[in-house]
Protein backbone atom coordinates (compact mmCIF):
# COMPACT_ATOMS: atom_id res chain seq x y z
CA UNK A 1 0.00 0.00 0.00
CA UNK A 2 1.05 3.51 -0.73
CA UNK A 3 1.18 6.11 1.67
CA UNK A 4 1.30 10.06 1.37
CA UNK A 5 4.13 11.55 3.86
CA UNK A 6 3.84 15.59 3.92
CA UNK A 7 7.15 17.46 4.22
CA UNK A 8 7.90 21.19 2.90
CA UNK A 9 10.41 23.90 3.77
CA UNK A 10 8.92 27.07 4.08
CA UNK A 11 11.23 30.02 5.42
CA UNK A 12 9.92 32.66 7.50
CA UNK A 13 12.36 34.92 7.85
CA UNK A 14 12.46 38.09 10.59
CA UNK A 15 13.86 41.36 10.02
CA UNK A 16 16.96 42.33 12.66
CA UNK A 17 15.92 45.74 14.04
CA UNK A 18 18.42 48.09 15.04
CA UNK A 19 17.65 50.53 17.27
CA UNK A 20 20.65 52.54 17.56
CA UNK A 21 21.75 54.52 20.34
CA UNK A 22 23.68 57.39 19.41
CA UNK A 23 26.50 58.16 21.53
CA UNK A 24 26.76 61.68 19.58
CA UNK A 25 23.83 64.27 19.28
CA UNK A 26 25.08 67.29 18.44
CA UNK A 27 22.91 67.69 15.46
CA UNK A 28 19.71 66.61 16.78
CA UNK A 29 18.38 70.28 17.33
CA UNK A 30 17.38 72.25 13.99
CA UNK A 31 16.47 75.71 14.11
CA UNK A 32 15.90 77.70 11.08
CA UNK A 33 13.67 79.90 8.67
CA UNK A 34 10.50 82.32 10.27
CA UNK A 35 10.69 80.56 13.74
CA UNK A 36 11.05 76.86 12.45
CA UNK A 37 12.67 73.75 14.23
CA UNK A 38 12.98 69.95 14.14
CA UNK A 39 13.57 67.73 16.97
CA UNK A 40 15.33 64.47 15.86
CA UNK A 41 15.13 63.29 19.74
CA UNK A 42 11.49 62.79 19.22
CA UNK A 43 10.43 61.48 16.08
CA UNK A 44 6.34 61.21 14.63
CA UNK A 45 4.25 59.06 11.94
CA UNK A 46 3.48 61.36 9.66
CA UNK A 47 1.33 60.89 6.46
CA UNK A 48 3.34 62.11 3.34
CA UNK A 49 1.43 63.99 0.22
CA UNK A 50 1.57 60.74 -1.47
CA UNK A 51 -0.82 58.91 1.03
CA UNK A 52 2.20 57.02 2.62
CA UNK A 53 2.56 56.57 6.16
CA UNK A 54 6.15 57.58 7.20
CA UNK A 55 8.11 56.80 10.09
CA UNK A 56 10.57 58.67 12.36
CA UNK A 57 9.68 61.97 11.02
CA UNK A 58 11.39 64.12 13.82
CA UNK A 59 8.96 66.74 15.53
CA UNK A 60 8.39 70.16 14.47
CA UNK A 61 8.92 72.80 17.21
CA UNK A 62 8.68 76.59 17.47
CA UNK A 63 12.80 78.54 17.04
CA UNK A 64 14.33 81.52 18.30
CA UNK A 65 15.90 82.13 14.96
CA UNK A 66 13.98 84.39 12.18
CA UNK A 67 16.25 84.42 9.10
CA UNK A 68 15.77 84.74 5.43
CA UNK A 69 18.72 82.07 4.54
CA UNK A 70 21.28 80.94 6.96
CA UNK A 71 21.48 79.46 10.39
CA UNK A 72 23.42 77.28 12.76
CA UNK A 73 22.59 75.40 15.66
CA UNK A 74 24.25 72.68 18.23
CA UNK A 75 23.49 70.58 21.21
CA UNK A 76 25.64 68.43 23.46
CA UNK A 77 26.76 64.73 22.79
CA UNK A 78 23.48 63.75 24.83
CA UNK A 79 21.30 65.72 22.61
CA UNK A 80 20.06 68.55 24.62
CA UNK A 81 20.00 71.97 22.78
CA UNK A 82 22.59 74.24 23.55
CA UNK A 83 22.69 77.14 21.58
CA UNK A 84 21.43 78.90 17.75
CA UNK A 85 22.19 81.83 15.86
CA UNK A 86 20.92 83.35 12.22
CA UNK A 87 25.06 84.85 12.37
CA UNK A 88 23.95 88.15 14.53
CA UNK A 89 22.30 87.53 16.97
CA UNK A 90 22.89 83.87 19.99
CA UNK A 91 20.18 82.29 21.71
CA UNK A 92 21.14 80.06 24.44
CA UNK A 93 19.67 76.78 25.58
CA UNK A 94 16.55 79.03 27.02
CA UNK A 95 15.95 80.02 23.03
CA UNK A 96 16.58 83.26 24.94
CA UNK A 97 19.72 85.89 23.79
CA UNK A 98 22.83 85.38 25.08
CA UNK A 99 24.61 87.72 27.08
CA UNK A 100 26.56 89.71 24.79
CA UNK A 101 24.95 88.17 22.22
CA UNK A 102 23.79 90.69 19.51
CA UNK A 103 25.49 92.05 16.76
CA UNK A 104 28.14 89.35 15.34
CA UNK A 105 29.15 90.48 12.05
CA UNK A 106 27.63 87.90 10.10
CA UNK A 107 24.61 88.03 7.58
CA UNK A 108 21.71 86.92 7.69
CA UNK A 109 20.94 86.78 3.91
CA UNK A 110 24.45 84.57 3.15
CA UNK A 111 23.44 81.21 2.44
CA UNK A 112 25.53 80.11 5.51
CA UNK A 113 25.64 82.30 7.99
CA UNK A 114 27.81 80.77 10.22
CA UNK A 115 28.70 77.77 12.22
CA UNK A 116 29.69 76.51 15.66
CA UNK A 117 32.65 74.41 16.81
CA UNK A 118 33.41 73.17 19.98
CA UNK A 119 36.55 74.93 21.40
CA UNK A 120 39.39 71.49 21.23
CA UNK A 121 40.77 70.55 24.79
CA UNK A 122 38.03 73.03 26.72
CA UNK A 123 34.56 71.84 27.18
CA UNK A 124 31.38 73.82 27.80
CA UNK A 125 33.88 76.51 25.03
CA UNK A 126 32.70 76.80 21.32
CA UNK A 127 33.39 79.25 18.27
CA UNK A 128 31.08 80.93 16.59
CA UNK A 129 31.95 81.65 13.04
CA UNK A 130 30.20 83.84 11.08
CA UNK A 131 30.22 85.13 7.57
CA UNK A 132 28.72 88.02 5.81
CA UNK A 133 26.03 87.96 3.00
CA UNK A 134 27.13 89.16 -0.32
CA UNK A 135 27.85 92.93 -1.04
CA UNK A 136 28.74 92.83 2.68
CA UNK A 137 32.35 93.92 3.82
CA UNK A 138 32.73 92.11 7.06
CA UNK A 139 33.59 88.58 5.52
CA UNK A 140 34.71 86.09 7.79
CA UNK A 141 34.90 86.37 11.74
CA UNK A 142 34.89 84.32 14.99
CA UNK A 143 33.68 85.15 18.40
CA UNK A 144 33.96 82.18 21.47
CA UNK A 145 30.91 81.35 24.32
CA UNK A 146 31.37 79.97 27.20
CA UNK A 147 28.84 78.13 28.73
CA UNK A 148 30.31 77.82 32.31
CA UNK A 149 28.84 81.64 32.52
CA UNK A 150 25.64 82.14 33.74
CA UNK A 151 24.72 79.26 35.36
CA UNK A 152 25.24 76.97 31.96
CA UNK A 153 23.60 79.58 30.01
CA UNK A 154 26.42 81.13 28.57
CA UNK A 155 27.83 84.21 27.51
CA UNK A 156 29.94 85.99 24.34
CA UNK A 157 33.33 86.64 25.60
CA UNK A 158 35.13 87.04 22.46
CA UNK A 159 33.42 88.74 19.96
CA UNK A 160 34.32 89.19 15.77
CA UNK A 161 37.56 88.63 15.48
CA UNK A 162 38.68 88.40 11.88
CA UNK A 163 39.96 85.83 9.71
CA UNK A 164 41.91 86.56 6.76
CA UNK A 165 42.80 85.26 3.41
CA UNK A 166 46.62 85.23 4.43
CA UNK A 167 47.32 87.79 1.29
CA UNK A 168 45.78 85.64 -1.14
CA UNK A 169 45.86 87.20 -5.07
CA UNK A 170 43.30 86.18 -7.57
CA UNK A 171 45.07 84.67 -10.46
CA UNK A 172 42.58 84.02 -13.19
CA UNK A 173 42.27 85.71 -16.10
CA UNK A 174 38.31 86.77 -15.53
CA UNK A 175 39.51 87.73 -11.73
CA UNK A 176 38.98 91.33 -13.16
CA UNK A 177 42.68 92.47 -12.80
CA UNK A 178 46.09 89.99 -11.72
CA UNK A 179 47.17 90.20 -8.44
CA UNK A 180 44.09 91.33 -6.82
CA UNK A 181 44.52 90.64 -3.09
CA UNK A 182 41.03 88.80 -1.79
CA UNK A 183 39.51 90.25 1.06
CA UNK A 184 36.25 90.80 2.79
CA UNK A 185 34.54 92.29 0.11
CA UNK A 186 35.05 89.72 -2.18
CA UNK A 187 33.84 86.58 0.46
CA UNK A 188 31.24 84.17 -0.48
CA UNK A 189 28.46 83.20 1.12
CA UNK A 190 29.56 79.72 2.41
CA UNK A 191 31.47 78.09 5.26
CA UNK A 192 31.63 74.41 6.30
CA UNK A 193 33.58 72.43 9.27
CA UNK A 194 34.95 68.61 9.83
CA UNK A 195 37.28 67.05 12.51
CA UNK A 196 40.84 66.60 11.83
CA UNK A 197 42.66 63.47 11.40
CA UNK A 198 44.37 63.89 15.07
CA UNK A 199 40.68 63.53 16.47
CA UNK A 200 41.39 66.73 19.02
CA UNK A 201 40.90 69.65 15.99
CA UNK A 202 39.08 70.94 13.29
CA UNK A 203 39.23 72.17 9.82
CA UNK A 204 37.04 75.64 8.48
CA UNK A 205 36.58 75.61 4.88
CA UNK A 206 35.01 78.31 2.47
CA UNK A 207 35.52 78.84 -1.12
CA UNK A 208 36.12 82.17 -2.71
CA UNK A 209 36.35 82.88 -6.52
CA UNK A 210 39.06 80.32 -7.59
CA UNK A 211 40.57 79.01 -4.23
CA UNK A 212 39.50 77.08 -1.13
CA UNK A 213 40.61 78.53 2.18
CA UNK A 214 41.02 76.30 4.87
CA UNK A 215 42.03 77.29 8.81
CA UNK A 216 43.29 75.36 11.14
CA UNK A 217 40.97 75.53 14.41
CA UNK A 218 42.63 74.56 17.87
CA UNK A 219 41.97 75.21 21.57
CA UNK A 220 44.81 78.47 20.97
CA UNK A 221 41.82 80.00 18.12
CA UNK A 222 41.42 79.86 14.72
CA UNK A 223 45.09 80.09 12.27
CA UNK A 224 44.90 83.47 10.85
CA UNK A 225 47.00 81.90 7.80
CA UNK A 226 44.80 79.37 5.81
CA UNK A 227 45.74 76.72 3.47
CA UNK A 228 45.42 77.99 0.11
CA UNK A 229 44.37 75.18 -2.83
CA UNK A 230 43.97 76.44 -5.89
CA UNK A 231 40.81 75.52 -8.04
CA UNK A 232 41.72 76.69 -11.69
CA UNK A 233 38.46 78.22 -12.66
CA UNK A 234 37.28 81.55 -11.13
CA UNK A 235 33.79 82.07 -10.58
CA UNK A 236 33.31 85.34 -10.40
CA UNK A 237 32.51 88.18 -8.29
CA UNK A 238 28.85 88.99 -9.05
CA UNK A 239 27.02 90.25 -5.85
CA UNK A 240 23.60 90.17 -6.99
CA UNK A 241 20.88 88.41 -5.34
CA UNK A 242 21.00 85.33 -7.64
CA UNK A 243 24.99 85.88 -8.17
CA UNK A 244 28.04 83.77 -8.20
CA UNK A 245 28.61 84.18 -4.29
CA UNK A 246 25.69 82.23 -2.87
CA UNK A 247 25.61 78.20 -2.88
CA UNK A 248 26.54 75.94 0.39
CA UNK A 249 29.68 74.74 0.39
CA UNK A 250 29.60 70.82 2.55
CA UNK A 251 31.94 68.30 3.47
CA UNK A 252 31.36 64.17 3.36
CA UNK A 253 30.63 62.93 6.67
CA UNK A 254 33.89 60.88 6.44
CA UNK A 255 35.77 64.28 5.56
CA UNK A 256 37.45 62.94 2.50
CA UNK A 257 35.31 64.91 0.12
CA UNK A 258 34.28 68.63 -0.27
CA UNK A 259 31.91 70.25 -2.26
CA UNK A 260 30.40 73.69 -3.31
CA UNK A 261 27.53 75.00 -5.19
CA UNK A 262 28.42 77.66 -7.04
CA UNK A 263 25.09 80.14 -7.35
CA UNK A 264 24.53 81.95 -10.39
CA UNK A 265 27.85 80.44 -11.93
CA UNK A 266 26.06 77.17 -12.42
CA UNK A 267 29.13 74.87 -11.50
CA UNK A 268 29.51 72.44 -9.14
CA UNK A 269 33.28 71.70 -7.53
CA UNK A 270 33.73 68.62 -5.69
CA UNK A 271 37.47 68.20 -4.31
CA UNK A 272 39.64 65.40 -2.40
CA UNK A 273 40.16 66.47 1.06
CA UNK A 274 43.12 65.82 3.38
CA UNK A 275 42.17 65.97 6.97
CA UNK A 276 45.63 65.73 8.00
CA UNK A 277 47.08 68.71 5.93
CA UNK A 278 43.81 70.62 4.70
CA UNK A 279 44.96 70.45 1.43
CA UNK A 280 42.29 69.78 -1.29
CA UNK A 281 43.43 68.29 -4.20
CA UNK A 282 42.07 66.73 -7.41
CA UNK A 283 39.19 69.15 -7.98
CA UNK A 284 36.82 68.18 -10.88
CA UNK A 285 33.43 70.41 -11.99
CA UNK A 286 30.52 70.21 -13.18
CA UNK A 287 27.69 72.96 -15.21
CA UNK A 288 24.07 71.83 -13.97
CA UNK A 289 21.82 72.75 -16.92
CA UNK A 290 18.86 75.29 -15.81
CA UNK A 291 15.58 74.22 -15.43
CA UNK A 292 12.80 75.04 -17.95
CA UNK A 293 15.29 77.89 -19.17
CA UNK A 294 14.64 79.58 -16.08
CA UNK A 295 17.42 81.24 -13.97
CA UNK A 296 18.20 79.17 -11.52
CA UNK A 297 21.19 79.18 -9.60
CA UNK A 298 22.66 76.44 -7.86
CA UNK A 299 22.17 76.46 -3.39
CA UNK A 300 21.71 73.67 -1.96
CA UNK A 301 24.49 70.73 -1.87
CA UNK A 302 24.64 67.46 0.32
CA UNK A 303 26.35 64.10 0.25
CA UNK A 304 25.12 60.78 0.89
CA UNK A 305 26.46 58.69 3.93
CA UNK A 306 28.85 57.02 2.55
CA UNK A 307 29.82 60.00 0.41
CA UNK A 308 28.72 57.91 -2.63
CA UNK A 309 26.30 60.40 -4.30
CA UNK A 310 26.25 64.52 -4.23
CA UNK A 311 22.77 65.84 -4.46
CA UNK A 312 22.60 69.41 -5.79
CA UNK A 313 19.77 71.96 -5.44
CA UNK A 314 18.64 74.63 -7.10
CA UNK A 315 17.30 78.48 -5.69
CA UNK A 316 13.94 78.24 -7.24
CA UNK A 317 12.03 75.40 -8.74
CA UNK A 318 14.07 72.33 -9.76
CA UNK A 319 14.53 69.35 -9.46
CA UNK A 320 17.20 67.77 -6.74
CA UNK A 321 19.91 66.37 -9.29
CA UNK A 322 21.94 63.47 -8.02
CA UNK A 323 25.44 63.08 -9.28
CA UNK A 324 27.95 59.54 -8.39
CA UNK A 325 31.27 61.10 -6.54
CA UNK A 326 33.31 59.38 -8.55
CA UNK A 327 33.04 60.64 -11.59
CA UNK A 328 31.47 64.32 -11.44
CA UNK A 329 32.43 65.18 -14.53
CA UNK A 330 31.03 62.99 -16.97
CA UNK A 331 28.68 60.36 -14.48
CA UNK A 332 25.28 59.64 -15.17
CA UNK A 333 22.86 62.33 -13.66
CA UNK A 334 19.54 61.58 -12.02
CA UNK A 335 17.36 64.23 -11.53
CA UNK A 336 14.78 64.07 -8.60
CA UNK A 337 11.68 66.19 -10.11
CA UNK A 338 9.56 64.69 -6.92
CA UNK A 339 12.12 66.86 -4.36
CA UNK A 340 11.67 70.13 -6.12
CA UNK A 341 14.09 71.66 -3.16
CA UNK A 342 16.44 74.83 -2.07
CA UNK A 343 18.28 73.81 0.72
CA UNK A 344 19.30 69.83 1.60
CA UNK A 345 21.03 68.95 4.87
CA UNK A 346 21.97 65.20 6.13
CA UNK A 347 20.16 64.62 9.24
CA UNK A 348 21.61 61.78 12.33
CA UNK A 349 19.10 59.59 11.08
CA UNK A 350 21.05 59.54 7.50
CA UNK A 351 18.12 60.42 5.48
CA UNK A 352 18.54 64.14 3.71
CA UNK A 353 15.74 66.66 4.24
CA UNK A 354 14.79 69.29 1.94
CA UNK A 355 12.97 72.80 2.25
CA UNK A 356 11.25 74.31 -0.67
CA UNK A 357 11.71 78.38 -0.96
CA UNK A 358 8.53 78.27 -3.78
CA UNK A 359 6.56 75.54 -2.70
CA UNK A 360 4.51 74.60 0.33
CA UNK A 361 7.73 76.27 3.09
CA UNK A 362 5.85 75.04 5.84
CA UNK A 363 6.68 71.23 4.28
CA UNK A 364 9.77 69.32 4.25
CA UNK A 365 11.12 66.28 2.17
CA UNK A 366 12.71 63.33 3.44
CA UNK A 367 14.83 61.40 0.91
CA UNK A 368 14.51 57.89 2.55
CA UNK A 369 17.80 55.77 1.08
CA UNK A 370 20.05 59.04 -0.34
CA UNK A 371 22.92 55.82 -0.65
CA UNK A 372 20.96 54.16 -2.88
CA UNK A 373 20.15 57.53 -5.33
CA UNK A 374 16.28 54.92 -5.98
CA UNK A 375 14.25 58.42 -5.54
CA UNK A 376 12.21 57.09 -2.56
CA UNK A 377 10.98 60.91 -1.51
CA UNK A 378 8.53 61.52 0.76
CA UNK A 379 6.82 65.14 1.00
CA UNK A 380 5.25 65.81 4.23
CA UNK A 381 3.02 68.98 4.14
CA UNK A 382 2.42 71.54 6.54
CA UNK A 383 4.03 69.53 9.06
CA UNK A 384 6.28 72.61 10.29
CA UNK A 385 5.05 75.10 12.96
CA UNK A 386 6.39 77.75 10.68
CA UNK A 387 8.09 79.04 7.63
CA UNK A 388 11.12 77.47 6.20
CA UNK A 389 12.09 80.30 4.06
CA UNK A 390 15.61 79.04 2.71
CA UNK A 391 18.24 77.91 4.55
CA UNK A 392 18.51 74.40 6.81
CA UNK A 393 21.08 74.90 9.43
CA UNK A 394 25.11 74.33 9.22
CA UNK A 395 27.16 71.48 11.20
CA UNK A 396 30.27 69.99 11.70
CA UNK A 397 30.06 66.95 9.10
CA UNK A 398 31.82 64.78 10.94
CA UNK A 399 28.49 64.52 13.60
CA UNK A 400 26.98 62.95 10.37
CA UNK A 401 28.97 60.19 10.26
CA UNK A 402 26.59 57.33 10.65
CA UNK A 403 28.28 54.82 13.26
CA UNK A 404 25.89 51.24 12.90
CA UNK A 405 24.91 49.11 10.50
CA UNK A 406 25.11 45.52 9.49
CA UNK A 407 22.84 42.65 7.50
CA UNK A 408 19.19 43.16 8.45
CA UNK A 409 17.56 39.69 7.75
CA UNK A 410 18.99 36.59 8.47
CA UNK A 411 17.67 33.39 10.48
CA UNK A 412 19.29 32.61 14.16
CA UNK A 413 22.19 29.49 13.45
CA UNK A 414 23.70 31.89 10.47
CA UNK A 415 26.73 33.60 10.79
CA UNK A 416 26.40 37.79 9.92
CA UNK A 417 28.47 41.02 10.08
CA UNK A 418 27.97 43.93 11.65
CA UNK A 419 29.91 47.12 11.36
CA UNK A 420 30.49 49.94 12.82
CA UNK A 421 32.12 53.35 11.61
CA UNK A 422 34.58 54.78 14.09
CA UNK A 423 35.02 58.48 13.41
CA UNK A 424 37.16 61.20 14.41
CA UNK A 425 35.46 64.03 16.09
CA UNK A 426 37.12 66.99 17.00
CA UNK A 427 35.80 67.72 20.35
CA UNK A 428 37.34 64.53 21.52
CA UNK A 429 40.53 65.05 24.00
CA UNK A 430 41.40 60.97 23.31
CA UNK A 431 41.80 59.66 19.98
CA UNK A 432 40.31 55.86 19.54
CA UNK A 433 42.15 53.17 18.81
CA UNK A 434 40.76 49.71 19.91
CA UNK A 435 37.50 47.96 20.32
CA UNK A 436 35.83 45.56 22.24
CA UNK A 437 32.57 43.79 21.16
CA UNK A 438 30.12 42.36 23.63
CA UNK A 439 27.36 40.46 21.39
CA UNK A 440 25.08 40.62 24.42
CA UNK A 441 24.48 36.69 24.36
CA UNK A 442 26.91 35.31 26.85
CA UNK A 443 29.80 34.72 24.44
CA UNK A 444 33.12 35.69 25.43
CA UNK A 445 33.67 39.95 24.85
CA UNK A 446 36.39 40.42 21.70
CA UNK A 447 39.23 41.28 22.98
CA UNK A 448 41.29 44.39 22.26
CA UNK A 449 41.17 45.43 18.48
CA UNK A 450 42.63 48.04 16.51
CA UNK A 451 41.75 46.59 12.79
CA UNK A 452 40.94 49.88 11.00
CA UNK A 453 40.42 52.44 13.81
CA UNK A 454 39.27 54.81 13.28
CA UNK A 455 37.36 53.49 9.82
CA UNK A 456 34.77 51.36 9.06
CA UNK A 457 35.61 47.81 11.52
CA UNK A 458 33.70 44.38 11.06
CA UNK A 459 32.26 41.45 13.33
CA UNK A 460 31.00 38.40 12.42
CA UNK A 461 29.04 36.77 15.04
CA UNK A 462 26.34 33.73 15.33
CA UNK A 463 23.26 33.67 17.41
CA UNK A 464 22.37 30.60 18.25
CA UNK A 465 18.96 31.19 19.91
CA UNK A 466 15.85 32.95 19.06
CA UNK A 467 15.79 36.58 21.12
CA UNK A 468 16.12 39.95 21.95
CA UNK A 469 20.36 40.95 22.38
CA UNK A 470 21.63 44.40 22.90
CA UNK A 471 25.50 44.68 21.29
CA UNK A 472 27.70 47.16 22.73
CA UNK A 473 30.78 48.52 21.21
CA UNK A 474 33.23 49.73 23.71
CA UNK A 475 36.05 52.37 22.22
CA UNK A 476 39.30 52.64 24.34
CA UNK A 477 42.34 55.21 23.46
CA UNK A 478 45.94 54.05 22.70
CA UNK A 479 46.01 52.99 26.57
CA UNK A 480 43.19 51.33 26.65
CA UNK A 481 41.40 53.90 28.68
CA UNK A 482 37.95 53.73 27.80
CA UNK A 483 36.05 56.49 25.84
CA UNK A 484 32.76 56.57 26.92
CA UNK A 485 31.47 59.19 25.02
CA UNK A 486 32.23 57.04 21.53
CA UNK A 487 30.03 53.98 23.00
CA UNK A 488 27.74 52.75 20.70
CA UNK A 489 24.59 50.11 21.63
CA UNK A 490 22.09 49.16 19.33
CA UNK A 491 19.10 46.48 20.01
CA UNK A 492 18.96 43.29 17.82
CA UNK A 493 16.30 40.59 17.63
CA UNK A 494 16.89 37.33 16.50
CA UNK A 495 13.52 35.75 14.97
CA UNK A 496 13.76 31.45 14.55
CA UNK A 497 13.08 30.36 10.34
CA UNK A 498 10.17 28.39 11.00
CA UNK A 499 9.98 25.12 9.26
CA UNK A 500 5.87 23.90 8.66
CA UNK A 501 4.44 21.09 6.90
CA UNK A 502 3.12 22.42 4.05
CA UNK A 503 -0.11 19.92 2.87
CA UNK A 504 0.04 20.91 -0.82
CA UNK A 505 3.29 18.78 -1.51
CA UNK A 506 3.51 15.31 -1.47
CA UNK A 507 6.36 12.58 -1.23
CA UNK A 508 6.26 9.42 -2.65
CA UNK A 509 7.00 6.34 -0.55
CA UNK A 510 6.87 2.19 -1.02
Amino acid sequence: MKHTTQHSIIFIIFLVVFSNTYAQKEATWWYFGHNAGLNFNKTTIQQSAEGVMVNNVPTAVKGPIDTPEGSFSISDKDGNFIMASNGVIVYNKNKVVMENGRNLNGGTDASQSGIVIPRPLHSNEYYIVTVDQAGGTRGIHYSIADLNANAGLGKITTKNVPLGYGGATITSNNAGGMGQVINNSISYENISSVAHRNGINFWLIQRTRDKFFTWLVTENGIDPKPIISEIGRDNGDDSSPRGVKLGYIKFSPDGKLVAQAGGGSGWVTVGDFNALTGIVTNIRERLIPNVENMYTPLYGIEFSPSGKYLYVAQLDYGPTRCLPTDDIANGKMISFINMPCTTLQLGPDGRIYGISYLKNNASIWIMENPDLADGIVHQINNVLKSRAILGLPSFITSYFNINVNGDNIFCFDTQKSFNINIKLNGALVKVPKYTVWDFGDGTNLTAFDDTNVPGTQSKAHTYHRPGNYKITVKIYDENKNEIPEMMQTFDVNVKPCVLPVNPNKHNNTN
